[in-house]
């Protein structure tokens, strides 16, 4: 069973090279961005597909009528805020497909080389015994040892066995 080979490519040295500086120019480009806890990203409340149509309209609402807004609502933040997430939306929308894409390719290709090389494994392991490769699938078979199962720690208030 020789695996379909749906990935073939190679990258140079220099394509290595500009792949990192683009990846350095997105981090220096997006610095602002900040990271959520996953607790953080369920409590906040979020403004969806929906709700960006009901904060433009508000913005523009609180904007033409500012003599009724408090000071302390910040209307030009929140406009701000507004804008960064129409700007990001598309950018960050083409960066998930590009991640997608890369993400697949490298679970095909690991499988394509891990396919592969069970089927050389198979054949130098019928074909070389008692060779110069008896060191080398030695340490190969260590792949397919069994580990003893851990114990399951006891669940906290049980009594132990």
């Amino acid at each position: 069973m020789t695996a379909p080979d749906r990935v073939n490519a190679t990258l140079t040295a220099q394509d290595i090279a500009d792949l990192n500086a683009a990846a350095t120019t997105l981090e220096t480009k997006l610095a602002f961005r900040i990271g959520l806890s996953p607790e953080e990203r369920q409590a906040i409340p979020k403004m969806g597909v929906s709700g960006n149509d009901f904060v433009r309209d508000v913005l523009i609402a609180a904007e033409q009528n500012p003599a009724l807004i408090p000071a302390v609502i910040d209307i030009a933040g929140a406009r701000r805020d507004y804008n960064l997430v129409n700007d990001l939306t598309p950018i960050v929308a083409r960066l998930q497909n590009l991640l997608e894409g890369l993400n697949d390719t490298l679970l095909e290709a690991g499988s394509e080389a891990f396919v592969t090389s069970l089927e050389a494994y198979d054949i130098l392991k019928r074909l070389g015994k008692g060779t110069a490769l008896d060191e080398s699938l030695k340490k190969m078979s260590r792949r397919f040892a069994r580990q003893p199962r851990q114990p399951k720690p006891p669940v906290e208030g049980t009594p132990s066995a």
